[in-house]
């Protein structure tokens, strides 16, 4: 009672939503220019949650739809991203999961100078980007001027996952316009939407995973998937095969360098595995069904 005379409660409320949004994020990196990104992990609290959640829930096999805000904030014309194709592709991609995306009729158009790392480094170039142009029930993807180092990112709990129902946020991810026409980021950053952590796990430097080679320990590190193998995010050649690590070692990896949630190169990228699936439809059911288009 003595706090409600010098404090808004709402004002409070909005305080603790923001600290919420802005700690949680998950970032794919431009590796032409820079090999690593900071990358955020799920806490302790929610990798338990995932773990959970991947051993003891079974595929639904009822499509759960999502409604797609999409807007571009890019100089050129929406049309230049053929957006309903991208949505199209990005639908193939994620049937075996039983998600699929619905591009909503309008797509803003709102041309900014301020590219995708200045909007994941600085709360006000993210607020001059979305000025309300996010839509609580859809998912919404800005399509905005390129950076130096990063290709795409997504706002995401870190924890408790269901104060998603509770926050009604976290539902935006900003891909930027070189980025658009590559074949994996925006299934990079859905694969973030829908819980799934990197490949290699908590730490994006060579050979910090904490993956046994042989699996062993795969429910409880890396992504806690045990069908994408252990990753070291090691060297490939231009073949898109591993080669190994900086002091030439292998070290017994065999990385899923062809997975969409690793950092290999993004035209080395084509494939979710069966795990992978699976987690991103248990993760929709429960966690994200908040958004669920489905009548």
């Amino acid at each position: 009672m003595i706090l409600s005379k010098y404090f808004n409660p709402k004002i409070i409320v909005m305080l603790l939503i923001a600290t919420v949004i802005f700690s949680c994020k998950n970032k794919e990196g431009n590796q032409a220019i820079h090999p690593f990104c900071a990358s955020e992990y799920c806490s302790s609290e929610g990798k338990e949650e995932l773990i959970d959640l991947y051993q003891h829930n079974k595929p639904i096999e009822k499509t759960i739809y999502f409604n797609v805000n999409c807007i571009v904030t890019s100089k050129k014309s929406p049309k230049f991203f053929k957006i309903a194709a991208k949505i199209e592709k990005l639908n193939k991609v994620f049937s075996p999961s039983h998600i699929q995306f619905q591009l909503l009729p309008i797509i803003s158009h709102e041309p900014s100078t301020i590219n995708l790392d200045e909007i994941e480094s600085k709360k006000s170039a993210l607020k001059l980007v979305t000025k309300n142009l996010e839509k609580k029930d859809a998912l919404n993807i800005f399509i905005v001027p390129h950076g130096e180092y990063l290709n795409g990112f997504t706002y995401v709990i870190q924890e408790n996952f269901l104060s998603y129902f509770n926050l009604f946020e976290c539902n935006t991810s900003f891909i930027s316009e070189k980025a658009w026409f590559n074949e994996s980021t925006l299934a990079h950053e859905m694969g973030h939407f829908f819980g799934l952590q990197h490949t290699f796990g908590k730490s994006p430097f060579e050979n910090t995973t904490r993956e046994k080679p042989d699996g062993s320990n795969c429910v409880e590190e890396g992504d806690f998937i045990c069908d994408t193998s252990a990753d070291p995010n090691g060297k490939i050649n231009n073949k898109c095969e591993y080669i190994g690590l900086s002091d030439a070692k292998k070290y017994d990896f065999n990385p899923p360098v062809n997975n969409y949630m690793s950092y290999y190169r993004n035209d080395c990228k084509n494939e979710f595995t069966a795990g992978q699936y699976a987690s991103m439809n248990a993760f929709a059911n429960k966690y994200r069904k908040y958004l669920s288009a489905n009548k």
